[in-house]
């Protein structure tokens, strides 16, 4: 089998790590044994790799710009890494995350070891502090995989030159272990939404709608630097009692079973992880198609399991939702109709 070493560097756990997960869980059909050396200020996310027993190779690192410019430009995460590379006889080297780019593209050379990219997201093509290093990587990588055609389309458009080595693969969940749920019964409307509380993520966009529907719930699942600012933004608004703010989970999936519809008010997404898991478990996503272009159904509108799930999975999760899918998907689709403003405050916080 190959020997492949992937290379993590991450404030916090996201959909990127999760998949990652799904991936090198399954040595048998990679074909391929794997290995994953992460840098992070978190210890959740290499314990999140550790518990599904996989090999991992952790190193603390510091959070914040300047931590991130001292491993890119440093020398010492470069060592570190190479002598895992090389401890670990890997044959490729696979790095994720923007973060994970630059220091792991080194690494590698210093292995002399050849690099995947992936793609997980539009950030190190469309943000201008970001496209110095990802172009740096990019010229020195065998090959790299965009998680959607969108993401390929951005990529190609940044990097005409290196589209001939760029192929989508797109993401997948694993519908057995995101089976359908029992609908929710009874109680308030609930959303809930799952991701990285970062500005790209429009969190406060999903608080935003919900303060203008009364007697609607929300829960925020999942961490990151905008947290605080957020929970201002609800009390702010008015739906401070109505948005449960639940952190990081280790399995998102007693969210989303409690809630009716998963969102995703995103200003740009790769791909959405949260709403194919959601509908594999029966649940309504809705996803809003400008300014952020979510690319898992051919137009703007909302998501169902028919959507991405086999023929007899399609069947088991429209009955785990119901009748009352209908009804949801009505009434989530006039809270996220494009409001006339959006408060800018949790971005700017």
């Amino acid at each position: 089998m190959m020997r492949v070493a992937h290379v993590v560097v991450a404030g916090e756990v996201g959909g990127a790590e999760r998949m990652l997960v799904d991936l090198a869980v399954r040595s048998a059909e990679s074909g391929a044994e794997h290995t994953v050396a992460v840098l992070s200020p978190d210890r959740r996310v290499p314990d999140l790799l550790s518990a599904a027993r996989l090999r991992v190779e952790a190193r603390r690192t510091g959070e914040g710009p300047l931590a991130f410019l001292g491993q890119t430009f440093g020398a010492a995460e470069v060592a570190w890494l190479a002598s895992v590379l090389r401890r670990e006889r890997a044959e490729i080297v696979h790095v994720h995350t923007f973060a994970s780019q630059v220091v792991g593209t080194r690494a590698a050379r210093a292995a002399g070891l050849p690099v995947l990219r992936t793609e997980h997201s539009t950030r190190a093509f469309d943000e201008r502090a970001c496209w110095p290093f990802a172009r740096w990587s990019l010229a020195r990588s065998a090959a790299s995989v965009a998680v959607s055609a969108y993401v390929l389309g951005v990529a190609s458009a940044r990097a005409p030159w290196a589209t001939r080595r760029m192929r989508v693969v797109a993401n997948g969940i694993d519908a057995d272990h995101f089976a359908p749920s029992p609908w929710p019964s009874g109680g308030p409307l609930r959303l809930a939404i799952v991701g990285r509380l970062e500005p790209r993520k429009g969190v406060d966009r999903a608080i935003e709608a919900v303060a203008r529907s009364p007697g609607v719930l929300l829960d925020v699942v999942g961490e990151g630097a905008l947290r605080p600012a957020l929970e201002r933004l609800a009390h702010r608004v008015g739906a401070g009692d109505r948005v449960r703010f639940l952190g990081y989970l280790p399995d998102v999936r007693p969210a989303i079973a409690a809630c009716h519809a998963v969102v995703c008010t995103s200003r740009t997404e790769g791909l959405g992880l949260a709403l194919l898991e959601a509908m594999a478990m029966g649940r309504v996503a809705k996803a809003r198609d400008r300014p952020s272009p979510v690319t898992l159904v051919a137009k703007a509108g909302d998501l169902h399991a028919r959507d991405v799930l086999a023929p007899g999975d399609q069947s088991r999760a429209r009955r785990a939702a119901g009748d009352g899918a209908t009804e949801v998907d009505e009434r989530v689709g006039l809270q996220f109709q494009p409001a006339r403003r959006v408060a800018p405050a949790a971005t700017s916080a």
